[in-house]
């Protein structure tokens, strides 16, 4: 399953194909997931496309829009609202932060 999201995650990924991908149903998959990762599978995917995120934010000029989309996110908004969420700081704040830091 795990394999799977690697996979996909820039696609809109669902519950149920995350399941499948493991042969099992989707209570299944979820208690796996809190198991042994202490996450539900939608919480790892967005990590996922976060740490993902990361290169191209900070190697790329690239908008936010476009690395939002490319890392599976529905859009610039919940792109940043969620970076916010597990960051603390906004995209572009992490972005000027990390450079000014690297300079």
């Amino acid at each position: 399953m795990i394999a799977y999201i690697e996979e996909h995650y820039s696609e809109h990924i669902a519950l149920t194909e995350i399941a499948l991908s493991g042969a099992c149903c989707k209570s299944r998959c979820a208690l796996l997931f809190k198991k042994y990762l202490r996450d539900t599978p939608i919480n790892y995917t967005t990590k996922l496309r976060l740490r993902k995120s990361l290169t191209a934010l900070l190697d790329s000029d690239r908008t936010i829009s476009e690395i939002a989309y490319e890392h599976g996110f529905s859009g610039a908004s919940y792109y940043c609202e969620t970076f916010k969420k597990y960051y603390g700081e906004s995209p572009r704040v992490y972005k000027r932060r990390v450079r000014e830091s690297v300079v």
